[in-house]
């Protein structure tokens, strides 16, 4: 019985197997047709039972069906054995777990993730006891922090000038077109009044 490594990797039979299973889907092949394409031991393929035994992990290829396995497929055979974390060597499992996560979820999230990790790195003890016992209050009681964390951010900020509303401040002297006109006949009067009793 396969023994399954520490840290929960898989073992190098069961990735093969999985694999496998994965490219038939990929090339829409059968696990019949497979066996038939399969010629590593007598040349005339596998029978139906032999390809279900294998994709059950009854047993396990050996290093020549490996070979074959692979050119049936059309991969090479370190592709069908290799490792999930062989591309990142450097990584721990849970590292590995953590970029696994930041490649998956979406786009607009991982500023927030990215945000989250940065500030888990400074985290104070005091703040660690902070989050949990507001973690333990009701969702009234935590409202209440909410609402208190606010009115304290708004009471710190500095009051705001007044505003200088563009055309309201700068033209209140000026008078308006119907003024104007207005002004304008007005005028108009009293030159042509002057005229006559010149």
């Amino acid at each position: 019985m396969a023994v399954r490594r520490a840290g929960g990797t898989k073992t190098a039979r069961e990735r093969v197997r999985e694999r496998i299973r994965q490219r038939l889907a990929d090339l829409h092949l059968t696990g019949r047709a497979f066996g038939r394409a399969f010629s590593a031991n007598d040349g005339r393929g596998h029978v139906d039972t032999w390809v279900s035994g294998l994709l059950s992990g009854q047993f396990a290829l050996s290093l020549d069906e490996l070979d074959e396995a692979a050119y049936i497929l059309k991969l090479t055979p370190a592709a069908l054995v290799k490792s999930e974390y062989e591309t990142a060597e450097y990584l721990t499992p849970s590292e590995y777990r953590i970029v696994t996560a930041m490649r998956t979820i979406p786009p607009a999230v991982r500023d927030h993730f990215l945000l989250l990790a940065e500030y888990l790195i400074g985290v104070l003890p005091e703040e660690i006891d902070m989050l949990q016992g507001f973690r333990e209050l009701t969702a009234d009681q935590q409202r209440d922090v909410r609402h208190s964390i606010r009115v304290l951010r708004i009471a710190q900020r500095p009051l705001p000038e007044l505003a200088i509303v563009p055309g309201v401040q700068e033209g209140a002297g000026r008078p308006t077109d119907a003024e104007h006109r207005s002004r304008t006949r007005v005028g108009q009067r009293r030159r042509k009044d002057e005229a006559t009793k010149r």
